[in-house]
């Protein structure tokens, strides 16, 4: 027994018996983590419902309270222009191309186009939902945004904040021509362009069949890379120098 401990006292550190140990809290997240949190439950919801889901079905989405979700967001006007600004960052769309670098082009190439394609969807299924909000709220999503325009996307970054957002003075959408330009250098030989040229074509082609109103909206990226990396022609087609595809 030890005698510094008195008869009946509980030795410091040591648990009361039938007790159990108190978890300890976790450390509460900090405002950006909070809103991250909230924006990746509420997109796909947005996706699916648009204005038609509830700030109470978005709070429990989220796993917090609805006045949580208000002291994060004034509003679901406010909440749907921030999920448009996340969509629109191209941050983790060019670390995903990055990662589909690889030996084989064709591989590569509809990887990245898969994911181009798939946040070109995204944004254009967020803008739909931007542009359903009452009049004059809508307002607060064209800062910092640029309408897509015929020859490509245009794709800020999320409040100017990631190594791919606005640079000094550069187009927002060239982190993606860029990433995509990484991409192909390696297989520059077997290009008709140089392949910054062709990463403009392919950003262009992509996100141009994930528009609203593309020819198909559902066009998976395989069929794109065989158009890009093919042409237009079926292999059985007789060719003719004098066809301009």
């Amino acid at each position: 027994m030890n005698p510094s401990v008195a008869p009946g006292s509980v030795p410091p550190g040591s648990v009361p018996p039938g007790s159990a140990a108190r978890p300890r809290r976790a450390a509460p997240l900090s405002l950006e983590e909070r809103r991250a949190s909230v924006l990746a439950a509420a997109v796909p919801l947005l996706l699916e419902r648009g204005l038609d889901v509830s700030t109470r079905d978005l709070a429990t989405a989220a796993g917090v309270a609805e006045g949580t979700l208000f002291r994060v967001f004034p509003d679901k006007a406010s909440l749907v222009r921030a999920a448009v600004g996340q969509a629109l960052d191209p941050t983790d769309l060019v670390e995903q191309i990055g990662a589909a670098h690889g030996p084989d082009l064709r591989r590569s190439l509809t990887l990245a186009i898969a994911t181009v394609l798939d946040r070109g969807r995204t944004v254009s299924s967020l803008l739909a939902v931007v542009h359903q909000l009452p009049r004059g709220t809508e307002a607060g999503a064209d800062e910092g945004r640029h309408h897509h325009p015929a020859h490509g996307p245009v794709v800020p970054g999320r409040g100017g904040h990631g190594p791919a957002a606005h640079g000094a003075g550069r187009h927002p959408a060239q982190a993606i021509v860029e990433a995509l330009t990484a991409l192909l250098e390696p297989h520059a030989a077997a290009l008709r362009q140089p392949p910054a040229v062709c990463a403009r074509l392919v950003v262009a082609v992509a996100l141009g069949a994930a528009r609203p109103g593309a020819p198909d909206p559902t066009l998976p990226a395989a069929a794109l890379v065989d158009l890009l990396l093919d042409g237009l022609l079926a292999p059985s087609a007789p060719h003719h120098p004098e066809t301009s595809c």
